[in-house]
This record gives structure tokens, sequence and C-alpha cells, in this order.
């Protein structure tokens, strides 16, 4: 695309950061609803495809759109507002399946700060070691669901 062409389309780096930042919500709404539906029906479900969900950043094709949301945070983090109520509301709808929020938050924290190194560059682990990681979370998501449905 030209400059010519972006600005028509984008007349502010606002307005570029906030389609930049929209586009990717979106995506990872529509690749956590597929996985989704290919889990079993469980109360972890929404948890463990917002795991497998924020695993599609690191693709070739969302890393460098996900990197958007470091910058448009940086740059004004205004741009953010619609990300944010986005994720409050599946937060929401993951504390109705019962499970323990201080472990969901846990959880979804460790996933996120691996995502989040990997973004920044910091990353020290290897495929096997990100799957080991992941695993151990799906792991420990399942001793949780067990416990709840004693």
């Amino acid at each position: 695309m030209s400059k010519g062409g972006l600005l028509y389309h984008f007349r502010t780096k606002e307005a570029l950061l906030q389609a930049m930042v929209s586009r990717l919500a979106e995506t990872l709404n529509a690749v956590r609803e597929n996985k989704s539906a290919k889990l079993p029906l469980s109360p972890a479900r929404g948890l463990k495809a917002h795991i497998l969900s924020i695993e599609a950043i690191r693709r070739k094709e969302t890393k460098p759109i996900a990197s958007v949301l470091i910058a448009a945070g940086a740059h004004d983090p205004k741009l953010l507002k619609k990300v944010k109520e986005s994720r409050k509301m599946m937060i929401e709808e993951m504390k109705a399946s019962k499970i323990s929020p201080a472990f969901m938050t846990v959880v979804i924290c460790a996933a996120e700060g691996l995502v989040l190194s990997d973004l920044l560059g910091l990353s020290v682990y290897n495929r096997k070691e990100r799957q080991n990681f992941i695993d151990e979370l799906f792991r420990l998501i399942d001793e949780e669901e067990a416990r709840l449905c004693r």
C-alpha cells in the first residue's frame, strides 16, 4: 500500500493504531471461538481456549500486529479501551464457570506473560519448553476442574 493510500484510509496515526488494535482483537476472538468449539464442554473450556488462542499471536502473520498493542498502549492507553472491555467480558464469562477467579488470574497471567516475553524479544524458551509450559498449565487446569467436580 502506498503512503497516499494509507493516509486516505487512516487520517491519523491514532486511527491506524486503532484499526490495527481492533483487527487483532477480532482475530483473537475468532481464534478463541474456534478453539473453544473444538474443546470438550467443561468448566475450564473458555480458559483453555484463551490459552490456545493467545498462542496464535506467535504466528508469523499475527505477531507484528500483536506488537501494535504495545505501541498503542505506549502511545495512548485510551486506544486499548475496546480491547480492555472485550477482555473484561471474556473474563466475566470465564468466572461464570465456577473456577476460582484467583486460579484463573494466575493461569491467564502466566500464559500471557509467556507470549509477552516473546513479543518483546525476551523469551529464552524453545518450542519444546513452551509446549511443556502450556501442557503444565493444562494439567493444573484439569486438576482444578477435578477439584470442582468432587
